[in-house]
């Protein structure tokens, strides 16, 4: 048999047909956004939460990949859950999916332990975690924004306590399923086939039933939801997460809350990022060669390589100014020797004229020896000749 135009959604108006189911979006049945609160390294967190309110309860199975940044302050998180939510006893199960893709801001407010752990943070949380659940009467699309803000704090190296807070604005999209009695224009034996029992319907008749038994219902809500997380670090590379949440089941302060409480196993599957770690730990594992690059390549190295610079070339020109004076030191000691070496040419030049002076003082002295004798003897001699005469 051929059909018209639109009868390939006959089953699915069969079941318009035949069944009367309202969606109601909640604000609230999201997944948990952050899936472990730690930015140093990336990780694969396996987690579950079970939660209940009054009447129902709402469950996750959850899976997140998370990827640290170098600085180790910043994670990008991705998640997919299993949704299990029952609304109260007289609605069946709804079963679905979230999945969250958010940004973790962590700046620290203290030093850090040796593992790279800050002893107390600050951290933000945006993005977003879109939910469908499909179930009874519960059939709904709920696309929340999340923006929140935590507090690490670590009282040791092994635990991390984070009380947090969310604020979860979003869309909600409800559809609002009506029962529906087709009353063709027509008689029935000109849309029912005699021999094989099909319907022929057209184009125009498959947009008129789907417009009025189905209501497409778009709301904006906000919602609210906070909690603990405690953190045990096991190794170095598995951490032991423990959470209590408690969300507002519809706008934020209005209707009823939901008490959760899960856990989770972090997996590391990279190093912890060499920045938070202290030096003596980020560069033991290192070859020098990529210790030295490293720093060269960093903003801190290259301003410490032109303040380097810098002095160097003030030493240049204090050397060149020490050379320029001991130059100067130089020539002068040139001179002074010059002038040494007259000074005692001519202390020479004193001693040889004191030499010949005491030479002639000699001669002189001599001469004058001779001279006395000489007149000794004249006196002799003028003695004997007085004593001659008569």
């Amino acid at each position: 048999m051929r059909l018209a135009p639109g009868a390939f959604l006959l089953p699915v108006l069969l079941l318009l047909l035949t069944s009367s189911r309202e969606g109601l979006a909640r604000p609230g049945t999201h997944a948990p956004a952050i899936s472990t609160w730690d930015t140093r390294a990336s990780s694969v967190v396996p987690a579950f939460t079970l939660g209940s309110f009054p009447g129902g309860r709402l469950h996750f199975v959850s899976y997140g990949s998370n990827f640290s940044s170098t600085s180790g302050n910043l994670s990008a998180q991705f998640g997919l859950h299993y949704a299990n939510f029952r609304m109260n006893s007289d609605t069946p199960t709804a079963h679905g999916l979230s999945g969250g893709a958010v940004a973790l801001l962590s700046r620290p407010l203290a030093a850090r332990y040796d593992n790279g752990v800050p002893r107390a943070s600050l951290a933000f949380v945006l993005g977003g975690v879109p939910t469908v659940l499909i179930g009874g009467r519960y059939n709904f699309l709920s696309i929340p924004l999340v923006l929140g803000l935590g507090l690490p704090l670590s009282p040791s190296a092994a635990v991390t306590i984070t009380p947090w807070a969310e604020l979860s604005p979003g869309l909600n999209l409800d559809t609002v399923i009506n029962p529906y009695n087709y009353r063709p224009e027509v008689s029935p034996q000109q849309i029912v086939d005699a021999q094989n029992g099909q319907l022929k319907l057209t184009q125009g008749d498959v947009e008129k039933i789907v417009s009025d038994a189905v209501d497409f219902r778009a709301s904006f809500t906000a919602g609210l939801r906070g909690g603990l997380t405690v953190a045990l670090r096991l190794t170095d590379s598995v951490d032991l997460d423990a959470r209590l949440m408690l969300s507002s089941m519809g706008p934020a302060f209005r209707g009823a809350f939901a008490v959760s409480g899960g856990g989770g196993l972090v997996f590391r599957w990279d190093d912890v990022v060499p920045a938070v770690l202290p030096p003596r730990k980020r560069l033991g594992a290192e070859a020098c060669q990529d210790i030295v690059e490293r720093y060269q390549a960093c903003p801190e190295a290259r301003r410490r390589a032109e303040e380097t610079l810098r002095i160097q070339g003030e030493l240049r020109k204090r050397d060149e100014e020490i050379r320029r004076r001991d130059e100067e030191i130089r020539r002068r000691d040139t001179e002074l020797k010059k002038r040494d070496d007259e000074l005692r040419r001519r202390e020479d030049e004193i001693r040889k004229r004191r030499e010949e002076i005491l030479l002639r003082d000699e001669e002189i002295r001599r001469k004058d020896d001779e001279l006395r004798k000489k007149n000794d003897e004249l006196r002799e001699k003028d003695e004997e000749l007085r004593r001659m005469q008569p």
